[in-house]
């Protein structure tokens, strides 16, 4: 399949999710959902950390997606010493998953994909082939590199 062909193919089934669900109040509310659980986790697995002048801050982020409207999602900045790094939601309505959290830092963008239907998390670095299932040990490693 040629790359525009593949690029339609997950477009429609982008398309597809919404129509599936078309009830975009519904599928807002369940996105949010999975951001605060998401962030939540990520301030679980920070606390230990903070004894050590680590500094985690929640706050919201406001996104426009011309599907779902804007709204105000969680975002984390974690900052140690000089450096700073910005955990943010990017979008629920993507090509080839349910949602993209983006680790903004200095080392580069490190990209948390959701996937469709499960709604799990993955660490992709460079593609969806290399893809980390996302857990306390693939997060930490990621702060580490981030920090080091």
């Amino acid at each position: 399949m040629n790359d525009l062909a593949e690029f339609f193919r997950k477009k429609k089934e982008s398309v597809a999710q919404l129509e599936l669900n078309n009830n975009k109040e519904e599928m807002l509310q369940e996105w949010l959902d999975a951001l605060q659980k998401l962030f939540d986790q990520f301030r679980r697995w920070l606390e230990p950390a903070v004894n050590e002048g680590l500094v985690v801050k929640l706050y919201h982020k406001e996104i426009a997606e011309e599907d779902l409207g804007t709204y105000q999602a969680p975002a984390l900045e974690v900052s140690f010493g000089l450096r700073r790094v910005r955990i943010e939601p990017i979008a629920r309505l993507i090509i080839g998953g349910a949602g993209r959290v983006d680790v903004d830092s200095w080392r580069g963008i490190f990209k948390f994909i959701r996937s469709v239907p499960q709604g799990e998390w993955y660490l992709v670095r460079k593609g969806l082939a290399e893809a980390e299932p996302l857990e306390e040990r693939v997060f930490t490693n990621l702060i580490k590199e981030i920090f080091a």
